[in-house]
This record gives C-alpha cells, sequence and structure tokens, in this order.
C-alpha cells in the first residue's frame, strides 16, 4: 500500500461519526484509503476490518508502528491478509467468521500479545503463521487473560504457525477444531494456565486427533487440563505429558478418550 518511510508522527483518527468505541472500523476501500491519506504511525484504538465486499487481497499499512488490537471479521471475500509489519505488541488479535480467508501472513514484528487471539469460523484458514515470532500471549496470573482460543477452523491440522510461542497466560483452548491431528507446531512451549480441548460427541472418524507430540517441552499447565471427547488419542498420552511436567495440575479432567495402550 504505502510505505513507512511516509508515516507521519501523529495519532490516526476514526472515519465514521458513530464510532464511540475503542477502535477504527474499515467497511469498505473507502475506508482503507482514508486510513492511508491520514498515515500516522500509531492508534490508540484497535483496528476492525470488515466486509470489505469485493477485496481479495490486503496489504499494507506498514507505517503503523502502534497499535492496540487487530480484529479481521465477517469479511465476504478477503483471501489473503499481509499488512502491519511493524508493530512489536499489541493487546489482542481476533479473526472471526472469514468464509474465504486462506493465508494471514505473519505479523513480522510481533512478539508479545498482552491479552489473547482469537481464531473462530475460518473454514479455509491453512495454518497459524500470522503468529509465527509471538513468543508470549496473555499473562500467566493476569486478571483478564483470554489466552489462544480456537474453534471451528476446519482447515488447521496441526498448530503450524506457533512455534515461537513458549507462555500462553488464560486458556489455550481447541473447540471443536475436528481436523487438528496433533499438536505440532507448539514445540517451544513451555508453559500455560489452563489446556482445553473440547470437542462435541461425534462419530471416531469425525475428530482426528491423535496425538499430543508437539509438547515435549510443556513443563507447566497451572491450573487445569481438560479433554473432551478425543476418541483417537490415548489415555496413556495424555497422562504422559502430564507426568513431564513440574507438578501436577489441580484439574485433571479426560471425558472420551482412548483407552489402547501406548507402545
Amino acid at each position: 500500500m504505502l510505505e513507512q518511510s511516509s508515516a507521519q508522527d501523529c495519532v490516526i483518527e476514526p472515519f465514521h461519526e458513530e464510532e464511540f468505541d475503542l477502535r477504527v472500523l474499515f467497511e469498505d476501500r473507502g475506508d482503507l484509503e482514508l486510513g492511508c491519506e491520514q498515515m500516522c504511525s500509531k492508534s490508540t484504538r484497535s483496528f476492525d476490518f470488515q466486509r470489505l465486499e469485493g477485496l481479495v487481497s490486503l496489504e499494507g499499512f506498514g507505517f503503523i508502528d502502534e497499535l492496540p488490537g487487530l480484529g479481521v471479521k465477517f469479511t465476504y471475500d478477503l483471501e489473503t491478509f499481509d499488512a502491519f509489519d511493524n508493530v512489536e505488541t499489541m493487546v489482542g488479535v481476533s479473526v472471526f467468521e472469514n468464509p474465504h480467508l486462506e493465508v494471514m501472513e505473519t505479523l513480522d514484528s510481533l512478539t508479545h500479545l498482552e491479552h489473547g487471539a482469537n481464531f473462530e469460523d475460518n473454514p479455509k484458514l491453512v495454518d497459524l503463521r500470522a503468529l509465527a515470532n509471538v513468543r508470549q500471549i496473555g499473562e500467566v496470573g493476569g486478571r483478564h487473560s483470554p489466552g489462544l482460543k480456537l474453534r471451528n477452523n476446519m482447515s488447521l491440522t496441526s498448530m503450524a504457525g506457533l512455534e515461537s510461542v513458549e507462555v500462553i497466560g488464560g486458556q489455550l483452548l481447541l473447540a471443536d477444531q475436528h481436523n487438528i491431528e496433533s499438536m505440532e507446531g507448539l514445540d517451544s512451549l513451555q508453559e500455560v494456565e489452563y489446556f482445553v480441548i473440547l470437542n462435541a460427541e461425534y462419530p471416531d472418524d469425525r475428530v482426528k486427533l491423535n496425538s499430543l507430540a508437539g509438547l515435549e517441552n510443556l513443563r507447566r499447565i497451572h491450573k487445569a487440563i481438560t479433554i473432551e471427547n478425543a476418541p483417537n488419542l490415548r489415555r496413556c498420552e495424555v497422562e504422559a505429558l502430564i507426568a513431564q511436567l513440574e507438578e501436577r495440575p489441580a484439574v485433571i479432567n479426560l471425558v472420551g478418550l482412548s483407552d489402547e495402550p501406548c507402545d
């Protein structure tokens, strides 16, 4: 879109008079042009990209280096998102109900999410590379820390894209992620407060999770581990994961797992 060198040392203002909340809303190409015209390097409001009818690819915003949050929600046609390469810290990232979004490219400079990340109902999203350089999500022991939540993103088959994540405050939640087969991609994860995998009751061949490979470096689940309705995941493998932790979680809830023995 526009080069970072053209940025102004100012704070971007919202475009719509009715915007009284803490966001700048982009709903069409005209809004994108208005944002680029301001060319401010900072925003005190989160950016929300919604609808954007007819827009297949969104790129740029490299001139922004301070942004509290990012939302990509309810887009009609968006397939690729490649923007905000110079923001190092955000409060949160939310990616909801984007029926055609396949690739959300790496937010290159982003290393810390203060609050959390949420990906929900993005049926074509192939991986989580957007967070490829993020080392910490949320704060362990924080008052408000949702962590990382994945729900109903049916093209995800692993946790690929999260290779840098070491700490998750709050939940690591996978809900109805039926096609994820393993935890590969979480190779750097060392601690999380709540480890949660939830599936509605389906036939055994519907939920593909069969391995916790990728969690070899996990040492702390501070509060609870819950896994429900993963019939191809062996209970003994979950017990082995718990055994590798420095301390057993206070709450262990394992329902609907396989009782097949481990090798």
